[in-house]
């Protein structure tokens, strides 16, 4: 590759030039190029003397927003007849690749901008042909677990250190349960909260009891992938993926407990995990997984907007959000909370833990002061954290970021489409609505228009 990544931000940055959009299709017997504009790769390239047709009929324009979800629309074809034959050609579920560079370019310098999922045609009428798109998250909305057990439930699988589980019954004469379909560091087995003792099978993640239970059995477990970085890793390898580690390595080392015994999603693991540390995650354009804490904007600006850049008109609020009074914090997730009649020994000697045993969430709090705003309320967030001294730590941390009012303003700007990214501060300088000064925000969607330089953002204050 000739042209370095400073090349190429420079050219993003100038106005005046021409972007040429390339898309490679992956299907079940192949991959199918297209591009905006007619090019074929140079003899020199990786893939040396490759044609792309022009058959775009239509700009594409690229949503994304700070909670990782991408709207990238369709893509639209022109079909003369050539295309006919792709009717019968099985697209749903396979790669759409799109890259960005300039029409005499060689292809090794052009730069892949999106990596998303085929939703397969949605219209086939005369001169048009038309795909659904998904977004590259859509890779990971597939089934968790993959074994079953005899029952046909899933395999559980546990995460951390989940508190109190209901393990699955897989040897009802041997009394053997399963907390795990790969193995774990240790486990605690209580019945109707008194702990008893067990035969430990920790590298099948499975245990024997001697007898069968009195009444509620229930399971605190310990296994290796502990934090967040940890658990993306573990799904990511599950599934095949690539995890970006430097985006992996910011997130808080907190100790998580999550617990899947009925079927659920990769997606569903990775948002517990993001929405237990304010976070989010999305795949990026190389098919990475990045994960990201959601902060309040940052003193130092990553850009400035100034009034030049803002198309006429296209500056205004969206929303305002008042602060939070108080943060209530869930954590330490209980998955199977049992009736306080049934922990009658426990009353008096451990109190403590009969109080959790009985609720589905520890809860700690942050207020913070609000005089000003009459009419602020409470609010109340789950987290799959187990410890209460990291719980109060996230739970101020958020509180601090909502302890003050926030407005979401939308904003059109004569800006190269890869100049901004989601979760940059953006200062906006304008002489409307307060702005003379220049206020910063946190950049929590944009709408990129990849051919044409311009692009929407919503910038949080």
């Amino acid at each position: 590759m000739s042209m370095s990544d400073a090349q190429y931000a420079a050219w993003l940055a100038d106005m005046g030039q021409q972007r040429t959009l390339l898309i490679e299709l992956d299907h079940s017997g192949g991959t199918e190029y297209i591009a905006n504009a007619p090019y074929i790769s140079r003899p020199g390239d990786t893939s040396p003397n490759r044609s792309y047709d022009d058959v775009i009929s239509e700009a594409i324009d690229i949503s994304s927003r700070i909670d990782g979800a991408m709207d990238v629309g369709e893509i639209t074809l022109i079909n003369d007849g050539t295309l006919d034959t792709w009717a019968a050609i099985k697209w749903r579920g396979h790669a759409v690749r799109m890259f960005l560079g300039a029409i005499d370019w060689s292809l090794d310098d052009f730069r892949q901008v999106a990596n998303v999922i085929n939703d397969g045609i949605t219209e086939i009428s005369p001169g048009i042909l038309r795909f659904g798109i998904r977004d590259g998250k859509a890779v990971l909305d597939q089934p968790l677990q993959s074994a079953l057990l005899a029952s046909g439930q899933p395999v559980p699988i546990a995460l951390g250190e989940p508190f109190n589980v209901l393990p699955a019954l897989t040897d009802d004469p041997t009394h053997e349960y399963q907390i795990n379909e790969n193995s774990i560091t240790s486990a605690v087995v209580r019945d109707n909260g008194a702990v008893v003792s067990h035969t430990a099978d920790y590298s099948n993640g499975k245990y024997t009891l001697s007898a069968r239970p009195q009444g509620n059995l229930g399971t605190d477990v310990v296994e290796a992938n502990g934090t967040a970085k940890e658990i993306i890793n573990w799904v990511c390898t599950r599934f095949g993926l690539t995890a970006n580690q430097t985006t992996l390595n910011a997130l808080p080392t907190y100790t998580l407990g999550l617990y899947y015994a009925d079927e659920t999603t990769a997606a569903q693991v990775l948002d517990d995990v993001c929405s237990s540390l304010g976070a989010f995650w999305l795949v990026n354009a190389a098919g990475e997984v990045e994960a990201y804490a959601i902060t309040a904007p940052a003193l130092v600006a990553d850009l400035t907007i100034t009034a030049d850049d803002v198309a006429a008109g296209q500056l205004q609020l969206e929303t305002m959000e008042p602060p939070v009074k108080t943060l209530k914090f869930n954590y330490n997730r209980n998955f199977a909370p049992v009736a306080r009649n049934s922990l009658a020994g426990m009353l008096d000697t451990s109190p403590a833990l009969a109080e959790q045993l009985t609720e589905p969430w520890q809860q700690v709090s942050t207020a913070n002061t609000v005089t000003d705003y009459p009419l602020a309320g409470d609010q109340v967030v789950d987290s799959y954290i187990t410890g209460t001294t990291n719980a109060q730590t996230e739970c101020d941390r958020v509180a601090a970021v909502k302890s003050q009012r926030r407005e979401v303003w939308s904003v059109e700007c004569f800006l190269a489409p890869s100049q901004v990214k989601i979760g940059q501060t953006v200062e906006l300088i304008n002489p409307r609505f307060g702005f003379a000064n220049g206020k910063k925000g946190l950049v929590i969607a944009i709408n990129r228009s990849y051919t044409r330089n311009r692009i929407g953002l919503e910038l949080w204050l």
